[in-house]
């Protein structure tokens, strides 16, 4: 196996590697990162906060979630996983605006 080029960890989709699952490895590690931060701002808001194991259940609950959403959607429509989460997110925020009644 070759040997990564530098040591990154949870770097994300702009630190470049010759090696797709490493890729796909990072941008999961980012996408924890990301939603972790958003439970921090949701319990600051609330004034309450979850122990680490609730944490991570939470977590595990929503990357399962969104794991089986982009799998199905590429699945359905041929796509890489890459491109079926790109499409995927653009459409919800396309969504999110029509619903809002915000132009396009």
């Amino acid at each position: 196996m070759p040997r990564p080029r530098r040591f990154c960890i949870g770097c994300g989709i702009r630190c470049p590697h010759r090696d797709p699952a490493h890729d796909a490895r990072a941008q999961l590690a980012e996408a924890g990162g990301v939603i972790v931060s958003y439970f921090e701002w949701v319990q600051a808001n609330q004034g309450y906060w979850w122990r680490a194991d609730e944490v991570e259940s939470r977590l595990e609950a929503r990357m399962l979630s969104a794991w089986q959403h982009v799998l199905g959607y590429a699945e359905a429509r041929g796509l890489s996983l890459r491109t079926a989460a790109t499409a995927l997110a653009v459409e919800r925020v396309a969504e999110a605006h029509r619903l809002r009644g915000l132009d396009p």
